[in-house]
Order: structure tokens, then sequence, then C-alpha cells
């Protein structure tokens, strides 16, 4: 395979790979905003079951302030991964 064939497939795959890491950050923020919406500044909605069991409430404010750290680091992992391919090299390693 010539180098310049190399380099345009390189190109066509880091394209690729910048359309799928898009796709997906515009998908973990989408969940990251679903998720602040619930979380409503530490104070979530309480369901009829919060009411009558308090230590359900605590249950699903301390899974819901779990999933929003996760939601958060995986939007930061992947802007750092698209930051990572628009600044490589062309057609090169990074």
């Amino acid at each position: 395979v010539s180098q310049s064939r190399y380099l345009h497939e390189q190109k066509q795959r880091d394209a690729q790979a910048l359309t799928v890491l898009q796709a997906e950050l515009q998908k973990a923020q989408s969940r990251h905003a679903d998720l602040l919406k619930e979380w409503n500044q530490g104070e979530p909605d309480r369901h009829a079951i919060d009411i009558k069991q308090p230590a359900k409430y605590q249950e699903r404010v301390a899974q819901l302030r779990m999933a929003l750290q996760r939601s958060e680091a995986d939007v930061m992992g992947l802007q750092r991964e698209l930051n990572r391919l628009n600044n490589a090299p062309a057609g090169g390693k990074p």
C-alpha cells in the first residue's frame, strides 16, 4: 500500500471516528442534561413512595448523584477524545 493511499485511508478512519464520537458526545450531553433536570439542584421531586419511605428517597438521591458524576465523566472523556482526534497530525498517530 502506497504512503498516499495509507494517509487517505487513515483520514477516512479518523473522519468516521470523529463522527461517531460527536454523536456519542451529543447523546452523553443530552443524558447529562436530563439527569441535571431530574437532580433539581439537589432536591429531586419526591414520589409517593418517597413520602412513606424516606430512606428510599435518600437512596434515589444517592443513585442520582452517582449517575450525574458518571455522566459528567463520560462527557469529559468524550470531549478529551475529540480534542485528541482534532489535534492529531493528519494521517499520523498521536
